[in-house]
Protein backbone atom coordinates (compact mmCIF):
# COMPACT_ATOMS: atom_id res chain seq x y z
CA UNK A 1 0.00 0.00 0.00
CA UNK A 2 1.27 3.41 -1.14
CA UNK A 3 0.71 6.38 1.24
CA UNK A 4 1.41 10.02 1.31
CA UNK A 5 3.61 11.66 4.06
CA UNK A 6 1.56 13.12 6.87
CA UNK A 7 2.32 16.89 7.83
CA UNK A 8 0.12 17.88 10.28
CA UNK A 9 -3.01 16.40 9.68
CA UNK A 10 -2.36 15.72 6.18
CA UNK A 11 -0.08 13.14 4.13
CA UNK A 12 2.22 14.76 1.80
CA UNK A 13 4.70 13.07 0.33
CA UNK A 14 4.52 8.78 -0.47
CA UNK A 15 4.85 6.49 2.72
CA UNK A 16 6.20 3.11 2.18
CA UNK A 17 4.91 0.03 4.37
CA UNK A 18 5.96 -3.25 4.73
CA UNK A 19 2.98 -4.76 7.23
CA UNK A 20 0.20 -4.39 7.93
CA UNK A 21 -1.79 -0.81 8.93
CA UNK A 22 -4.55 -0.43 11.17
CA UNK A 23 -6.19 2.47 11.46
CA UNK A 24 -8.50 3.27 14.77
CA UNK A 25 -10.10 6.04 13.22
CA UNK A 26 -11.52 7.63 9.99
CA UNK A 27 -9.23 7.33 6.97
CA UNK A 28 -9.82 10.25 4.87
CA UNK A 29 -8.25 10.37 1.07
CA UNK A 30 -8.26 12.25 -2.22
CA UNK A 31 -7.44 11.37 -5.35
CA UNK A 32 -5.89 7.84 -4.90
CA UNK A 33 -5.27 6.26 -7.86
CA UNK A 34 -5.97 2.74 -6.90
CA UNK A 35 -7.23 0.45 -3.84
CA UNK A 36 -6.36 -3.12 -3.40
CA UNK A 37 -9.03 -3.39 -0.28
CA UNK A 38 -10.10 -6.33 1.06
CA UNK A 39 -13.59 -5.43 3.31
CA UNK A 40 -16.09 -2.96 2.71
CA UNK A 41 -15.13 0.54 0.68
CA UNK A 42 -17.48 3.51 0.78
CA UNK A 43 -16.86 6.25 -1.28
CA UNK A 44 -18.73 9.74 -1.35
CA UNK A 45 -19.29 10.49 -4.87
CA UNK A 46 -18.53 7.40 -6.45
CA UNK A 47 -16.38 4.63 -7.58
CA UNK A 48 -14.90 4.91 -11.40
CA UNK A 49 -14.04 1.26 -12.46
CA UNK A 50 -11.38 1.62 -15.53
CA UNK A 51 -10.08 -1.24 -17.49
CA UNK A 52 -8.80 -3.56 -14.97
CA UNK A 53 -12.35 -3.82 -13.77
CA UNK A 54 -13.40 -4.47 -10.26
CA UNK A 55 -12.15 -7.70 -8.02
CA UNK A 56 -14.14 -7.83 -4.88
CA UNK A 57 -14.43 -10.34 -2.36
CA UNK A 58 -17.68 -9.85 -0.71
CA UNK A 59 -20.86 -7.61 -1.53
CA UNK A 60 -20.51 -4.78 -3.89
CA UNK A 61 -23.82 -2.23 -2.98
CA UNK A 62 -24.34 0.68 -5.87
CA UNK A 63 -27.51 2.74 -6.41
CA UNK A 64 -26.33 2.45 -10.14
CA UNK A 65 -24.30 0.76 -12.70
CA UNK A 66 -22.88 2.03 -16.22
CA UNK A 67 -22.07 -0.12 -18.95
CA UNK A 68 -23.93 -2.92 -21.03
CA UNK A 69 -23.94 -5.70 -18.09
CA UNK A 70 -22.19 -8.14 -20.48
CA UNK A 71 -20.40 -9.90 -18.04
CA UNK A 72 -23.15 -10.02 -15.00
CA UNK A 73 -23.53 -13.07 -13.45
CA UNK A 74 -26.55 -14.49 -11.02
CA UNK A 75 -29.42 -12.34 -13.40
CA UNK A 76 -32.27 -14.85 -14.78
CA UNK A 77 -31.93 -13.63 -18.69
CA UNK A 78 -35.82 -13.23 -20.62
CA UNK A 79 -35.94 -13.87 -24.23
CA UNK A 80 -37.46 -12.25 -27.16
CA UNK A 81 -38.18 -14.48 -29.88
CA UNK A 82 -38.84 -13.14 -33.30
CA UNK A 83 -38.01 -9.82 -32.61
CA UNK A 84 -37.85 -7.10 -35.49
CA UNK A 85 -38.95 -3.17 -35.90
CA UNK A 86 -42.23 -2.10 -34.34
CA UNK A 87 -43.40 -5.61 -33.55
CA UNK A 88 -45.77 -5.61 -30.36
CA UNK A 89 -44.19 -8.03 -27.49
CA UNK A 90 -46.65 -10.55 -26.00
CA UNK A 91 -46.43 -13.07 -23.84
CA UNK A 92 -45.75 -17.05 -24.34
CA UNK A 93 -46.22 -20.11 -22.84
CA UNK A 94 -42.79 -20.76 -22.15
CA UNK A 95 -40.88 -18.86 -18.79
CA UNK A 96 -38.74 -16.05 -19.51
CA UNK A 97 -39.83 -16.04 -23.33
CA UNK A 98 -41.17 -13.05 -24.82
CA UNK A 99 -42.88 -13.24 -29.06
CA UNK A 100 -42.46 -10.21 -31.00
CA UNK A 101 -45.94 -10.64 -32.97
CA UNK A 102 -45.33 -10.69 -36.50
CA UNK A 103 -49.07 -9.69 -37.57
CA UNK A 104 -49.51 -6.89 -34.72
CA UNK A 105 -47.21 -4.08 -35.41
CA UNK A 106 -46.77 0.00 -33.84
CA UNK A 107 -45.19 2.78 -35.20
CA UNK A 108 -45.89 5.11 -32.60
CA UNK A 109 -49.12 6.39 -34.27
CA UNK A 110 -50.67 3.52 -36.36
CA UNK A 111 -51.10 0.10 -34.67
CA UNK A 112 -51.69 -2.59 -37.76
CA UNK A 113 -52.77 -6.39 -36.75
CA UNK A 114 -52.51 -8.48 -39.85
CA UNK A 115 -54.49 -11.98 -39.33
CA UNK A 116 -53.72 -14.17 -42.15
CA UNK A 117 -56.25 -16.92 -40.27
CA UNK A 118 -59.24 -14.66 -41.04
CA UNK A 119 -60.57 -14.67 -37.70
CA UNK A 120 -61.63 -11.74 -35.97
CA UNK A 121 -59.01 -8.56 -36.31
CA UNK A 122 -60.51 -7.71 -32.68
CA UNK A 123 -62.43 -9.69 -30.22
CA UNK A 124 -63.44 -7.48 -27.10
CA UNK A 125 -65.28 -9.17 -24.38
CA UNK A 126 -66.66 -8.38 -20.98
CA UNK A 127 -69.37 -6.57 -19.09
CA UNK A 128 -69.91 -3.06 -19.61
CA UNK A 129 -71.38 -1.69 -16.70
CA UNK A 130 -74.63 0.03 -16.87
CA UNK A 131 -72.94 3.77 -16.63
CA UNK A 132 -74.06 5.71 -19.43
CA UNK A 133 -70.31 6.24 -19.39
CA UNK A 134 -69.19 2.16 -20.08
CA UNK A 135 -68.11 1.25 -23.52
CA UNK A 136 -66.11 -1.66 -24.44
CA UNK A 137 -64.31 0.52 -27.37
CA UNK A 138 -64.22 4.04 -27.17
CA UNK A 139 -62.80 6.12 -30.60
CA UNK A 140 -62.29 9.42 -29.70
CA UNK A 141 -61.11 12.30 -32.44
CA UNK A 142 -59.27 14.88 -29.92
CA UNK A 143 -59.33 17.56 -32.84
CA UNK A 144 -61.37 20.16 -31.76
CA UNK A 145 -61.35 21.22 -35.66
CA UNK A 146 -63.15 17.86 -36.51
CA UNK A 147 -65.98 18.33 -33.79
CA UNK A 148 -64.85 15.34 -31.82
CA UNK A 149 -65.34 13.12 -34.82
CA UNK A 150 -64.38 9.60 -35.28
CA UNK A 151 -64.63 6.74 -37.70
CA UNK A 152 -64.04 3.05 -38.86
CA UNK A 153 -61.99 2.53 -41.76
CA UNK A 154 -61.67 -0.44 -43.79
CA UNK A 155 -58.89 -0.52 -46.50
CA UNK A 156 -57.63 -2.94 -49.46
CA UNK A 157 -54.54 -4.23 -49.28
CA UNK A 158 -53.51 -0.86 -50.71
CA UNK A 159 -54.45 1.16 -48.21
CA UNK A 160 -57.21 2.46 -50.41
CA UNK A 161 -60.27 3.39 -48.06
CA UNK A 162 -63.61 1.27 -49.99
CA UNK A 163 -65.80 1.71 -46.87
CA UNK A 164 -66.21 3.15 -43.83
CA UNK A 165 -68.58 4.13 -40.67
CA UNK A 166 -68.37 7.50 -39.70
CA UNK A 167 -69.40 9.31 -35.73
CA UNK A 168 -69.88 12.86 -36.52
CA UNK A 169 -70.36 15.42 -33.77
CA UNK A 170 -73.00 18.16 -34.70
CA UNK A 171 -71.76 21.62 -34.97
CA UNK A 172 -74.73 23.11 -32.74
CA UNK A 173 -72.96 23.11 -29.42
CA UNK A 174 -76.35 20.29 -28.37
CA UNK A 175 -73.42 17.50 -28.77
CA UNK A 176 -75.94 15.76 -30.92
CA UNK A 177 -74.17 13.35 -33.45
CA UNK A 178 -75.09 10.85 -36.53
CA UNK A 179 -73.75 7.81 -37.31
CA UNK A 180 -73.13 7.38 -41.00
CA UNK A 181 -72.07 4.42 -43.38
CA UNK A 182 -70.01 4.36 -46.72
CA UNK A 183 -69.12 2.23 -49.62
CA UNK A 184 -67.20 3.07 -52.73
CA UNK A 185 -67.55 2.18 -56.03
CA UNK A 186 -65.33 2.86 -59.49
CA UNK A 187 -67.63 5.48 -60.56
CA UNK A 188 -68.41 7.39 -57.45
CA UNK A 189 -65.76 6.82 -55.09
CA UNK A 190 -66.77 6.70 -51.38
CA UNK A 191 -70.05 8.23 -51.06
CA UNK A 192 -72.32 8.19 -48.06
CA UNK A 193 -74.80 5.09 -48.34
CA UNK A 194 -77.00 5.46 -45.12
CA UNK A 195 -77.26 7.25 -41.91
CA UNK A 196 -78.65 7.11 -38.88
CA UNK A 197 -79.42 10.98 -37.98
CA UNK A 198 -79.59 12.65 -34.25
CA UNK A 199 -82.94 12.03 -33.67
CA UNK A 200 -83.12 8.30 -34.46
CA UNK A 201 -84.43 8.38 -38.00
CA UNK A 202 -82.99 6.19 -40.61
CA UNK A 203 -81.91 7.57 -44.00
CA UNK A 204 -80.42 5.47 -47.12
CA UNK A 205 -79.47 6.98 -49.72
CA UNK A 206 -80.45 10.62 -48.67
CA UNK A 207 -78.64 12.94 -45.97
CA UNK A 208 -81.66 15.30 -45.18
CA UNK A 209 -84.84 13.88 -44.07
CA UNK A 210 -88.41 15.38 -45.37
CA UNK A 211 -90.97 14.19 -43.00
CA UNK A 212 -90.67 12.54 -39.38
CA UNK A 213 -90.73 8.96 -40.33
CA UNK A 214 -88.40 7.32 -38.72
CA UNK A 215 -87.59 5.61 -41.97
CA UNK A 216 -86.82 7.06 -44.85
CA UNK A 217 -85.64 5.81 -48.42
CA UNK A 218 -84.49 7.76 -51.52
CA UNK A 219 -83.49 6.22 -54.30
CA UNK A 220 -83.52 6.69 -58.78
CA UNK A 221 -83.94 2.59 -58.95
CA UNK A 222 -87.38 1.64 -60.18
CA UNK A 223 -87.08 -1.52 -56.88
CA UNK A 224 -87.20 1.21 -53.59
CA UNK A 225 -87.16 -1.75 -51.32
CA UNK A 226 -87.52 -5.34 -51.06
CA UNK A 227 -88.53 -7.77 -48.11
CA UNK A 228 -87.85 -11.12 -48.40
CA UNK A 229 -88.98 -14.30 -46.03
CA UNK A 230 -87.37 -17.64 -46.55
CA UNK A 231 -88.13 -19.06 -43.60
CA UNK A 232 -92.37 -19.09 -43.38
CA UNK A 233 -95.15 -20.11 -45.12
CA UNK A 234 -96.29 -16.56 -45.96
CA UNK A 235 -94.06 -13.72 -45.19
CA UNK A 236 -95.76 -10.37 -43.85
CA UNK A 237 -94.86 -6.88 -42.79
CA UNK A 238 -97.36 -5.47 -40.09
CA UNK A 239 -97.93 -1.48 -39.49
CA UNK A 240 -99.92 -0.73 -36.70
CA UNK A 241 -100.15 0.50 -32.95
CA UNK A 242 -101.67 -2.55 -31.13
CA UNK A 243 -99.25 -5.43 -31.88
CA UNK A 244 -100.44 -7.08 -29.24
CA UNK A 245 -103.44 -8.06 -31.71
CA UNK A 246 -102.09 -6.68 -34.49
CA UNK A 247 -104.82 -7.90 -37.13
CA UNK A 248 -107.78 -5.85 -35.34
CA UNK A 249 -105.48 -2.52 -36.39
CA UNK A 250 -102.85 -2.37 -38.98
CA UNK A 251 -101.70 -2.97 -42.40
CA UNK A 252 -100.47 -6.18 -43.30
CA UNK A 253 -98.68 -6.96 -46.24
CA UNK A 254 -98.10 -10.55 -46.89
CA UNK A 255 -97.20 -13.09 -49.69
CA UNK A 256 -98.87 -16.28 -50.41
CA UNK A 257 -96.18 -18.61 -51.63
CA UNK A 258 -98.30 -21.43 -52.52
CA UNK A 259 -100.29 -19.40 -54.86
CA UNK A 260 -96.87 -17.14 -55.28
CA UNK A 261 -98.71 -14.01 -54.83
CA UNK A 262 -98.99 -10.95 -52.71
CA UNK A 263 -102.24 -9.76 -50.61
CA UNK A 264 -102.94 -6.62 -49.19
CA UNK A 265 -105.07 -5.95 -45.79
CA UNK A 266 -105.78 -2.88 -44.17
CA UNK A 267 -108.14 -2.98 -41.38
CA UNK A 268 -109.74 -0.74 -38.06
CA UNK A 269 -111.35 -1.67 -35.26
CA UNK A 270 -111.64 -5.04 -35.83
CA UNK A 271 -112.88 -4.89 -39.53
CA UNK A 272 -110.91 -5.29 -42.77
CA UNK A 273 -111.82 -2.14 -44.34
CA UNK A 274 -109.53 -2.77 -47.70
CA UNK A 275 -108.04 -6.12 -49.02
CA UNK A 276 -106.78 -7.12 -51.73
CA UNK A 277 -106.33 -10.67 -52.42
CA UNK A 278 -103.64 -13.03 -53.78
CA UNK A 279 -105.92 -13.39 -56.64
CA UNK A 280 -106.76 -9.91 -57.67
CA UNK A 281 -109.96 -9.27 -56.16
CA UNK A 282 -110.12 -6.25 -54.37
CA UNK A 283 -112.68 -6.15 -51.15
CA UNK A 284 -113.90 -2.78 -49.23
CA UNK A 285 -115.06 -3.61 -46.06
CA UNK A 286 -115.24 -6.92 -47.65
CA UNK A 287 -112.31 -9.65 -46.39
CA UNK A 288 -113.55 -12.54 -48.93
CA UNK A 289 -114.59 -10.23 -51.96
CA UNK A 290 -116.70 -12.62 -54.26
CA UNK A 291 -114.11 -14.77 -56.50
CA UNK A 292 -115.33 -13.74 -59.47
CA UNK A 293 -115.26 -10.00 -58.67
CA UNK A 294 -112.81 -7.66 -59.44
CA UNK A 295 -114.08 -5.20 -57.07
CA UNK A 296 -116.78 -5.68 -54.59
CA UNK A 297 -117.82 -2.71 -51.64
CA UNK A 298 -119.71 -3.62 -49.24
CA UNK A 299 -121.29 -1.63 -46.77
CA UNK A 300 -124.28 0.46 -45.36
CA UNK A 301 -125.11 2.72 -48.09
CA UNK A 302 -127.95 4.64 -46.55
CA UNK A 303 -130.16 1.67 -44.96
CA UNK A 304 -127.94 -0.98 -47.35
CA UNK A 305 -126.34 -1.71 -49.73
CA UNK A 306 -123.17 -2.58 -52.17
CA UNK A 307 -122.00 -3.01 -55.16
CA UNK A 308 -119.92 -5.31 -57.37
CA UNK A 309 -118.34 -5.80 -60.32
CA UNK A 310 -116.92 -9.06 -62.17
CA UNK A 311 -115.28 -10.60 -65.40
CA UNK A 312 -117.36 -13.12 -65.87
CA UNK A 313 -119.55 -14.12 -68.83
CA UNK A 314 -122.24 -14.27 -66.79
CA UNK A 315 -122.22 -10.77 -64.96
CA UNK A 316 -123.22 -10.57 -61.22
CA UNK A 317 -124.01 -7.27 -59.73
CA UNK A 318 -126.34 -6.14 -57.15
CA UNK A 319 -126.54 -2.29 -55.51
CA UNK A 320 -128.94 -1.00 -52.86
CA UNK A 321 -129.13 2.02 -51.50
CA UNK A 322 -131.20 4.60 -49.84
CA UNK A 323 -131.73 7.60 -51.96
CA UNK A 324 -132.59 9.72 -49.16
CA UNK A 325 -129.59 9.42 -47.61
CA UNK A 326 -127.51 10.77 -50.53
CA UNK A 327 -124.84 8.20 -50.49
CA UNK A 328 -123.09 6.08 -53.13
CA UNK A 329 -121.34 2.82 -52.98
CA UNK A 330 -118.91 4.02 -55.77
CA UNK A 331 -118.27 7.29 -56.86
CA UNK A 332 -116.33 8.78 -59.91
CA UNK A 333 -115.32 12.31 -59.74
CA UNK A 334 -113.93 14.57 -62.87
CA UNK A 335 -112.87 18.51 -61.45
CA UNK A 336 -113.82 20.28 -65.30
CA UNK A 337 -117.07 20.71 -66.27
CA UNK A 338 -116.62 22.00 -69.77
CA UNK A 339 -119.58 21.49 -71.78
CA UNK A 340 -119.32 17.99 -72.96
CA UNK A 341 -116.55 16.57 -71.49
CA UNK A 342 -116.77 12.96 -70.06
CA UNK A 343 -116.17 10.98 -67.21
CA UNK A 344 -116.80 7.62 -66.20
CA UNK A 345 -115.98 3.97 -66.68
CA UNK A 346 -114.12 1.89 -69.82
CA UNK A 347 -113.62 -1.64 -70.64
CA UNK A 348 -110.96 -3.84 -72.23
CA UNK A 349 -111.61 -7.56 -72.62
CA UNK A 350 -108.86 -8.12 -75.15
CA UNK A 351 -105.14 -9.76 -74.24
CA UNK A 352 -103.42 -7.42 -75.64
CA UNK A 353 -102.38 -3.67 -74.39
CA UNK A 354 -104.82 -1.82 -72.60
CA UNK A 355 -103.85 0.96 -74.80
CA UNK A 356 -105.95 -0.44 -77.64
CA UNK A 357 -109.04 -2.44 -77.57
CA UNK A 358 -110.90 -0.56 -75.33
CA UNK A 359 -114.32 -1.36 -76.67
CA UNK A 360 -117.09 -0.34 -73.91
CA UNK A 361 -117.57 2.48 -71.96
CA UNK A 362 -120.32 4.49 -69.82
CA UNK A 363 -119.93 8.07 -69.57
CA UNK A 364 -121.13 11.07 -68.28
CA UNK A 365 -120.91 13.89 -70.23
CA UNK A 366 -121.40 17.74 -69.07
CA UNK A 367 -123.45 20.38 -70.35
CA UNK A 368 -121.14 22.90 -69.07
CA UNK A 369 -123.74 24.92 -67.45
CA UNK A 370 -122.24 25.09 -63.94
CA UNK A 371 -124.33 22.86 -61.80
CA UNK A 372 -123.35 19.32 -62.82
CA UNK A 373 -125.65 18.20 -65.38
CA UNK A 374 -125.46 16.20 -68.23
CA UNK A 375 -126.45 12.85 -69.90
CA UNK A 376 -125.62 9.19 -69.11
CA UNK A 377 -124.08 7.98 -72.39
CA UNK A 378 -123.15 4.14 -73.26
CA UNK A 379 -121.07 3.15 -75.49
CA UNK A 380 -119.45 -0.04 -77.48
CA UNK A 381 -117.29 0.17 -80.29
CA UNK A 382 -118.10 -3.35 -82.71
CA UNK A 383 -115.79 -3.22 -84.97
CA UNK A 384 -113.26 -5.86 -85.41
CA UNK A 385 -110.17 -4.24 -85.34
CA UNK A 386 -107.75 -2.75 -82.37
CA UNK A 387 -108.96 0.72 -82.43
CA UNK A 388 -110.49 2.35 -78.94
CA UNK A 389 -114.16 3.16 -78.93
CA UNK A 390 -115.10 6.53 -79.44
CA UNK A 391 -118.43 8.76 -78.50
CA UNK A 392 -119.41 8.45 -82.11
CA UNK A 393 -119.93 4.80 -80.73
CA UNK A 394 -122.57 5.91 -78.58
CA UNK A 395 -125.33 3.21 -78.32
CA UNK A 396 -127.70 4.75 -75.42
CA UNK A 397 -128.57 7.81 -74.28
CA UNK A 398 -130.39 9.07 -70.88
CA UNK A 399 -130.74 12.66 -71.21
CA UNK A 400 -130.23 14.88 -68.30
CA UNK A 401 -134.47 15.58 -69.00
CA UNK A 402 -134.68 11.62 -68.37
CA UNK A 403 -135.52 11.39 -72.24
CA UNK A 404 -133.73 7.63 -73.31
CA UNK A 405 -132.63 7.16 -76.70
CA UNK A 406 -131.03 4.58 -78.38
CA UNK A 407 -129.01 5.32 -81.62
CA UNK A 408 -128.52 2.04 -83.18
CA UNK A 409 -131.85 0.24 -81.91
CA UNK A 410 -134.12 -2.10 -84.44
CA UNK A 411 -136.32 0.45 -85.89
CA UNK A 412 -138.11 0.42 -89.38
CA UNK A 413 -141.57 1.84 -91.30
CA UNK A 414 -141.44 0.53 -95.28
CA UNK A 415 -143.94 1.01 -97.54
CA UNK A 416 -145.28 -0.91 -100.07
CA UNK A 417 -143.25 -0.57 -103.51
CA UNK A 418 -146.68 -0.22 -106.14
CA UNK A 419 -149.35 -2.32 -106.74
CA UNK A 420 -148.95 -6.04 -106.54
CA UNK A 421 -150.90 -8.95 -107.87
CA UNK A 422 -151.48 -12.60 -107.20
CA UNK A 423 -153.44 -14.24 -109.91
CA UNK A 424 -153.62 -17.74 -108.14
CA UNK A 425 -155.11 -18.86 -105.44
CA UNK A 426 -152.98 -19.92 -102.27
CA UNK A 427 -150.48 -18.13 -99.81
CA UNK A 428 -148.44 -15.80 -101.07
CA UNK A 429 -145.62 -13.75 -98.96
CA UNK A 430 -145.62 -9.92 -99.36
CA UNK A 431 -142.43 -9.04 -100.67
CA UNK A 432 -143.22 -5.75 -102.60
CA UNK A 433 -142.01 -3.07 -99.68
CA UNK A 434 -139.64 -0.21 -100.29
CA UNK A 435 -137.11 0.74 -97.37
CA UNK A 436 -135.80 3.92 -98.81
CA UNK A 437 -138.44 6.69 -98.76
CA UNK A 438 -137.70 10.43 -98.68
CA UNK A 439 -141.06 10.79 -96.84
CA UNK A 440 -141.97 7.75 -95.56
CA UNK A 441 -139.58 4.97 -95.73
CA UNK A 442 -136.75 4.01 -93.43
CA UNK A 443 -135.02 1.40 -91.68
CA UNK A 444 -132.54 2.04 -88.82
CA UNK A 445 -131.61 -1.59 -87.22
CA UNK A 446 -128.06 -2.21 -86.62
CA UNK A 447 -125.64 -2.95 -89.57
CA UNK A 448 -129.01 -2.43 -91.90
CA UNK A 449 -130.00 -4.24 -94.60
CA UNK A 450 -132.55 -6.44 -92.33
CA UNK A 451 -134.75 -6.03 -95.45
CA UNK A 452 -135.10 -8.93 -98.31
CA UNK A 453 -137.48 -10.06 -100.34
CA UNK A 454 -140.27 -8.22 -97.69
CA UNK A 455 -138.64 -10.46 -94.73
CA UNK A 456 -137.34 -8.88 -91.65
CA UNK A 457 -134.59 -10.81 -89.43
CA UNK A 458 -134.10 -9.93 -85.96
CA UNK A 459 -130.69 -8.75 -85.08
CA UNK A 460 -130.82 -9.52 -82.27
CA UNK A 461 -133.17 -11.81 -79.60
CA UNK A 462 -135.65 -9.78 -78.38
CA UNK A 463 -139.27 -8.55 -78.35
CA UNK A 464 -140.29 -7.17 -81.52
CA UNK A 465 -143.87 -4.41 -81.69
CA UNK A 466 -144.88 -4.69 -85.29
CA UNK A 467 -147.76 -2.91 -86.97
CA UNK A 468 -148.91 -2.64 -90.60
CA UNK A 469 -151.90 -1.31 -93.28
CA UNK A 470 -152.96 -2.72 -96.71
CA UNK A 471 -155.19 -2.13 -99.44
CA UNK A 472 -156.29 -5.08 -100.77
CA UNK A 473 -157.88 -4.72 -104.32
CA UNK A 474 -159.35 -6.81 -107.41
CA UNK A 475 -160.74 -9.51 -105.14
CA UNK A 476 -163.95 -10.36 -107.56
CA UNK A 477 -164.53 -13.77 -107.58
CA UNK A 478 -162.21 -14.14 -104.23
CA UNK A 479 -163.13 -15.87 -101.18
CA UNK A 480 -161.59 -16.52 -97.82
CA UNK A 481 -159.04 -13.98 -97.69
CA UNK A 482 -156.79 -14.23 -94.83
CA UNK A 483 -153.78 -11.82 -94.13
CA UNK A 484 -151.84 -12.88 -91.17
CA UNK A 485 -148.15 -12.37 -89.76
CA UNK A 486 -145.72 -15.33 -90.08
CA UNK A 487 -142.58 -16.58 -88.09
CA UNK A 488 -140.19 -18.78 -89.73
CA UNK A 489 -142.70 -19.45 -92.53
CA UNK A 490 -145.37 -20.59 -89.47
CA UNK A 491 -148.61 -18.66 -88.96
CA UNK A 492 -148.02 -16.51 -86.13
CA UNK A 493 -151.64 -14.91 -85.70
CA UNK A 494 -154.45 -13.69 -88.10
CA UNK A 495 -155.31 -10.10 -88.18
CA UNK A 496 -157.99 -10.08 -91.16
CA UNK A 497 -160.51 -12.30 -92.58
CA UNK A 498 -163.09 -11.80 -95.49
CA UNK A 499 -165.80 -13.97 -97.24
CA UNK A 500 -167.72 -14.44 -100.28
CA UNK A 501 -165.66 -12.13 -102.65
CA UNK A 502 -167.85 -9.44 -102.33
CA UNK A 503 -165.66 -5.88 -101.77
CA UNK A 504 -167.55 -3.68 -99.74
CA UNK A 505 -164.79 -0.51 -99.74
CA UNK A 506 -164.47 2.20 -101.83
CA UNK A 507 -165.31 0.58 -105.44
CA UNK A 508 -163.76 -2.73 -104.85
CA UNK A 509 -161.25 -1.63 -102.55
CA UNK A 510 -160.58 -3.11 -98.48
CA UNK A 511 -158.60 -1.75 -96.02
CA UNK A 512 -157.42 -3.96 -93.65
CA UNK A 513 -154.47 -3.54 -90.41
CA UNK A 514 -153.24 -5.73 -87.47
CA UNK A 515 -150.55 -5.32 -84.82
CA UNK A 516 -148.63 -7.87 -82.72
CA UNK A 517 -145.52 -8.47 -80.59
CA UNK A 518 -143.50 -11.10 -81.59
CA UNK A 519 -140.84 -12.91 -79.46
CA UNK A 520 -137.49 -12.97 -82.21
CA UNK A 521 -134.50 -14.87 -81.60
CA UNK A 522 -131.65 -13.73 -83.37
CA UNK A 523 -131.70 -14.68 -87.41
CA UNK A 524 -135.54 -15.44 -86.38
CA UNK A 525 -137.70 -14.16 -89.98
CA UNK A 526 -140.65 -12.42 -90.06
CA UNK A 527 -143.06 -11.36 -92.96
CA UNK A 528 -146.69 -10.19 -93.68
CA UNK A 529 -148.30 -13.23 -95.71
CA UNK A 530 -152.01 -13.20 -97.68
CA UNK A 531 -154.10 -16.66 -98.63
CA UNK A 532 -157.14 -16.54 -100.30
CA UNK A 533 -158.66 -19.14 -102.75
CA UNK A 534 -160.83 -17.66 -105.99
CA UNK A 535 -159.37 -16.38 -108.73
CA UNK A 536 -157.33 -13.31 -107.02
CA UNK A 537 -156.37 -10.79 -105.32
CA UNK A 538 -154.14 -7.68 -105.31
CA UNK A 539 -151.98 -5.22 -102.88
CA UNK A 540 -152.53 -1.39 -104.02
CA UNK A 541 -149.33 0.24 -103.50
CA UNK A 542 -149.29 3.56 -105.85
CA UNK A 543 -147.41 6.55 -104.91
CA UNK A 544 -146.13 4.08 -101.93
CA UNK A 545 -149.06 5.94 -99.86
CA UNK A 546 -151.69 2.97 -99.29
CA UNK A 547 -149.78 0.41 -97.19
CA UNK A 548 -146.81 0.85 -94.61
CA UNK A 549 -145.67 -1.84 -92.22
CA UNK A 550 -143.38 -0.53 -89.46
CA UNK A 551 -141.71 -2.24 -86.47
CA UNK A 552 -139.30 -2.03 -83.43
CA UNK A 553 -137.05 -3.78 -81.00
CA UNK A 554 -138.94 -3.67 -77.32
CA UNK A 555 -136.50 -4.91 -75.41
Amino acid sequence: MALTKISGNVIKDSVSLAGNVSIGGTLTYQDVTNIDAVGLITARTGIKVLAGGINAVGVVTATSFSGNGANLTGITQTTINNNSANRIITGSSTGNTLEANSNFTYTGSVVTHNNPSGLAKLDVKGSVGGGALGASISVRNTNSANNGSGEFQFQDPGSNIFAKIAGVNLTDGSNNGYMSFHTSSATSGLVERARIDDSGRVLIGTTSQNNNAKLQVTTNQQVVATFEGTGVSDPQIYVGDNMASPTDNCIILGYDKADNRGYLTVGGDGDNVFTITNGGNIGINQSSPQANAKLHVEGNVGSSGYFYTTTTSSPQTDFTSSIASNKAGLLLHRTSETNGDYGGLEFHNHPSSITTYRKGGIYFQSDGSGFGRGDIVICNDGAGDSNNLTISDEKMRIHKEGHVTKQHSCAFNVTHNGHQNYNSAGTHTISSWKTTDSFRGFEHTSGGGYFSNGIFTAPVTGAYFFTATLLLRNMSGTNDVHVFWARNGNHFTYWETRFNGNPTGYSGYEAVSGQCVMKMDAGDVAAIRISFSGSGCGIHGVDQNWGNWGGYLIG
